[in-house]
């Protein structure tokens, strides 16, 4: 029996089977929603490929809260709690 190994990781399995709990859980306890398959493949495009419409909600939300994350800096938090107390 042939086997062939891709290298997916636990998340991108649970993004193939569509299972958004297990997406979640996985991205919660540190999960790397960026890792690569032999096919160049990701996690959420694996979900979209594989019409995993629940599992890439998860991984997207996840991803745009990395970014918002990122993109967010004291500065603008400090002027948007002036903002509110004006």
């Amino acid at each position: 029996m042939l086997i062939i190994q891709m290298c997916n990781s636990a998340l991108m399995y649970a993004a193939k089977g569509n299972h958004p709990h297990t997406c979640q859980e996985l991205l919660m306890n540190g999960a790397e929603s960026s890792l690569v398959n032999l096919n160049d493949d990701t996690a959420h495009s694996i979900a979209v490929e594989n019409n995993s419409i629940l599992a890439k909600t998860v991984i997207r939300n996840h991803l745009i809260a990395k970014l918002d994350a990122r993109t967010a800096s004291p500065i603008n938090s400090l002027s948007s709690e002036i903002d509110i107390k004006s």
